[in-house]
């Protein structure tokens, strides 16, 4: 009984814990203009690529997709030409 007890705490804390981390996420969310921005948000805070999904409505697939796109665009130049130097 007493294990089954901790055991709905624990669940009704996790649900409340979701809840405040879509609160503050959306409000962290709320300026940025695009997908990529918000994935580049959430991410730039250590938030998981499976919680990213779903604080932006999306897929695993597609936040990884945009994370590697923010990867190359960080070692582009300012500009946003390549150089020809390595």
């Amino acid at each position: 009984m007493n294990e089954m007890l901790r055991e709905e705490q624990f669940e009704k804390l996790t649900q409340k814990l979701d809840t405040i981390i879509k609160l503050v996420a959306g409000n962290l969310l709320k300026d940025a203009e695009s997908k990529t921005q918000k994935v580049e948000i959430l991410h730039n805070l250590g938030i998981s690529t499976k919680e990213i999904a779903q604080l932006v409505g999306t897929t695993e697939a597609s936040v990884e997709t945009l994370k590697t796109r923010l990867k190359k665009r960080e070692k582009m130049p300012k500009g946003g030409k390549k150089s020809g130097k390595n």
